[in-house]
């Protein structure tokens, strides 16, 4: 059974048993603080950490350090469970940017809820 979870950018889609924070909060019960920090937020705590439709609302070129950030506070053999609208276009998009071509954002993407789980706490 998972004792640790945090939901990351939670909104209002807080989430009972979990802690969950958020850059705005809606209630006195969601932790301020953002993806890109997650101040005030301990390292290796939280065996399943959420990121339900955050990352698109990030910078692409900061998707890294809210992506650090996510696995420094998950503990050693946790997961992260990530959900975007369209992973195939996002991960595209980061590593065209990584690697140091122009990517474009232009046309209509397709919104297809996609899961991606990185089971590795070192990525």
């Amino acid at each position: 059974m998972v004792k640790n979870k945090l939901n990351i950018g939670c909104g209002d889609d807080t989430l009972a048993n979990w802690d969950n924070c958020d850059a705005y909060p809606v209630n006195d019960s969601v932790m301020k603080t953002d993806a890109l920090t997650l101040r005030g937020i301990k390292s290796n705590h939280y065996q399943l950490v959420r990121m339900h439709m955050v990352l698109e609302h990030v910078h692409v070129d900061l998707v890294g350090t809210a992506l650090h950030q996510a696995s420094r506070v998950l503990d050693i053999g946790g997961m992260i469970e990530i959900t975007v609208p369209d992973f195939d276009y996002f991960l595209e998009l980061y590593l065209s940017k990584a690697k140091g071509k122009l990517a474009t954002t232009a046309g209509v993407m397709a919104y297809k809820e996609v899961c991606y789980q990185l089971l590795d706490p070192e990525l």
